[in-house]
């Protein structure tokens, strides 16, 4: 994909961006969870609801998409959602 849409959230200022022209830290969000299965389900649907380009409180202009990397110290697997 050369290029992606990248705007501000709630604003008609969406233009296709050079994938190359970002940063790789601003598509990938990383947080720690300790948990069971159940616990990691629930922590996913709990952070699928936060953005790395939430203008309000990152003032990032980024794709439509990002990396949720969940490193699980708990009782099972961690994951990775796009």
């Amino acid at each position: 994909m050369a290029g992606v849409p990248t705007g501000t959230i709630g604003k008609n200022d969406w233009y296709f961006r050079e994938i190359e022209q970002i940063h790789p830290n601003s598509l990938i969000r990383e947080v720690t969870m300790a948990g069971n299965e159940r616990d990691l389900v629930d922590f996913i649907g709990t952070h699928m609801q936060g953005s790395l380009r939430d203008p309000v409180s990152r003032g990032q202009k980024l794709p439509w998409w990002e990396f949720l990397v969940i490193k699980n110290t708990g009782t099972c697997s961690s994951a990775v959602v796009l």
